[in-house]
């Protein structure tokens, strides 16, 4: 029974490792994308309430 527990609590960190894997590929992408956006004047401010958001 305790060996079940544990099984259980490795894949649900095994899960959160995948997770936290694909949210460091999105955030390193991130600035790719907002440099885009950042070079428009016209979306100046947007680009650092987008920053402020995905980087909280």
């Amino acid at each position: 029974m305790i060996r079940t527990i544990f099984m259980g609590i490795d894949e649900e960190i095994k899960k959160l490792d995948t997770s936290n894997q694909g949210l460091k590929v999105i955030l390193e992408n991130l600035d790719e994308q907002l440099s885009d956006i950042r070079s428009d004047p016209r979306l100046e401010g947007l680009v650092d309430d987008l920053e402020n958001l995905f980087y909280a």
